[in-house]
């Protein structure tokens, strides 16, 4: 599992859940140093890498500077047009290929 420095994770273990920044990771020791955004003491804590993958830590969003590569943005605004779109739905058939698509949103299924 990627952590993703500049993101937003909710803290699933804790009564408060409170949401943090990722600032840094430290490869060598294998911790992250998190910078919440609600007024907790500390205002920054270091956990270790492993409690992002057990469920401890939640991810919430790619935070405000949105560093995310190109093909995550496309991907995600695509997801978000499937959700918003009223599909037109037209059949390919090519030579290998049969299914139908969304003029629309470009979706697929099978038919």
């Amino acid at each position: 599992m990627a952590i993703i420095i500049g993101a937003k994770y909710k803290l699933i273990r804790h009564p408060q859940q409170p949401i943090g920044t990722v600032t840094t990771t430290l490869p060598s020791t294998k911790q992250v140093v998190i910078r919440w955004d609600n007024m907790l003491i500390p205002p920054e804590s270091t956990y270790d890498e492993d409690l992002f993958a057990n469920g401890t830590f939640e991810f919430v969003n790619y935070g405000d500077n949105d560093s995310r590569p190109y093909w995550v943005r496309d991907m995600m605004e695509k997801e978000n047009a499937v959700k918003d779109c009223t599909h037109e739905w037209a059949t390919y058939s090519g030579f290998r290929e049969y299914y139908e698509f969304c003029k629309k949103c470009d979706i697929k299924r099978s038919v």
